[in-house]
């Protein structure tokens, strides 16, 4: 039996959609569990979204003769990537540049904040992140536990045309229970394994 109110849109939470924290912060466990303060919201992303990919590669086995008698999974992978495009926004820079390279200024009655980046290379830690969505009365949070970036081409274009833009793609690790992370629902919890 169909039932429209199972059909959603991946849209954006109003007010917020992607968070990020260190490791430790205490993570919702539903889909209306009020955010940890320790969380920081990462504005806007392109309207491409947040895209999710699933990946398992095989090893084939072939006996004599070239019959495949046997396929082992070699390896599995999950993977999210999206742009940021608050690009004067503290909590952006602090996630492409780090922590320890972005030093803020306090605005004035006069000027707004400023922001320096030191671009030192350095290392980005292990944190945990958030996707908020909302269609209709429908939301969904999905809640990644411990997740790496690991954007390879960080090309960031300076035009009249393009928005000044920054891409991340996280790759996420296995947490104690053996998840990649939660998908929370109105119709329940979906372990992502």
């Amino acid at each position: 039996m169909t039932d429209k109110r199972n059909v959603m849109v991946g849209k954006p939470k109003i007010g917020g959609s992607i968070f990020r924290s260190p490791l430790g912060i205490a993570l919702p466990t539903s889909n209306s569990t009020v955010l940890n303060a320790g969380f920081t919201g990462q504005g806007y992303c392109s309207d491409a979204g947040v895209q999710f990919s699933k990946n398992t590669s095989f090893n084939g086995f072939t006996a004599w003769g070239g019959d495949e008698v046997a396929n082992a999974e070699a390896s599995v992978t999950r993977a999210w990537e999206f742009l940021l495009i608050e690009a004067m926004n503290e909590n952006v820079l602090k996630t492409v540049y780090g922590d320890g390279s972005v030093t803020t200024t306090a605005a004035t009655p006069t000027t707004g904040a400023t922001y320096t980046v030191i671009d030192t290379g350095e290392r980005l830690p292990l944190s945990q992140w958030v996707f908020d969505l909302a269609f209709e009365e429908a939301m969904r949070r999905i809640v990644v536990p411990m997740a790496k970036i690991t954007t390879e081409d960080f090309t960031i274009t300076y035009s009249d045309s393009e928005l000044v833009a920054y891409p991340v793609k996280l790759t996420p690790y296995r947490d104690k229970n053996g998840a990649f992370g939660y998908e929370y629902s109105e119709n329940g919890i979906r372990v992502i394994a």
